[in-house]
């Protein structure tokens, strides 16, 4: 009976070295991150996804790290596959939209997009703050039109995302307009 059980351990013991030397590689490339050593971690992150493709951490790791070189359009393409592998992390969208507010610099849209998308997911950030209400707000306005058939619980849900610095109208129950109104240049400070 002692001998299927050593076949078994053997059989097993390539896999589970390879699981025990990804999550070491891992947790190195975090070290070297966290010590600002980016080159070095970039190269733990390459040798954990070569090992393992699906671990979400080093894609995320390595956006983080491209943002930090500001190499904005490596940093998006990385975090694209953290967040193709894994769509509910917040903070990933964040990083994710603020490459993009990096790179493409004077167009907000994506961004402002991976912003809404982070905050939805429940993450925050006094910078994604200032960014979202600097620039994503002063170029949105939300028209929810219906006729009597306008689910009041999607209503509901608009009107929470919204900073205090909108108005909401309704007409007879039909249309629900949202209108941004823009601070004076005295209430910006």
């Amino acid at each position: 009976m002692k001998y299927p059980l050593v076949i078994l351990i053997v059989v097993l013991s390539p896999q589970l070295n390879a699981q025990n030397k990804t999550s070491s590689l891992l947790e190195i490339g975090a070290k070297q991150y966290e010590l600002q050593q980016y080159d070095s971690a970039i190269e733990s992150f390459y040798q954990v996804i070569y090992l393992d493709s699906t671990i979400v951490d080093a894609y995320t790791f390595l956006g983080y790290i491209w943002i930090n070189k500001m190499n904005f359009d490596s940093a998006i393409v990385y975090l694209n596959k953290s967040i193709e592998l894994d769509s509910t992390n917040g903070e990933v969208f964040f990083a994710r939209g603020f490459a993009k507010y990096g790179y493409f610099n004077l167009t907000y849209g994506d961004a402002c997009d991976d912003f809404r998308m982070a905050k939805e997911l429940g993450y925050s950030d006094t910078t994604m703050e200032s960014i979202f209400n600097e620039k994503c707000w002063k170029h949105d306005h939300v028209l929810i039109e219906g006729d009597g058939l306008v689910d009041s619980t999607m209503i509901d849900k608009v009107i929470e995302l919204l900073p205090p610095n909108w108005e909401i109208f309704q007409f007879q129950d039909r249309i629900t307009c949202l209108l941004y109104t823009s601070p004076s240049p005295r209430d910006r400070g």
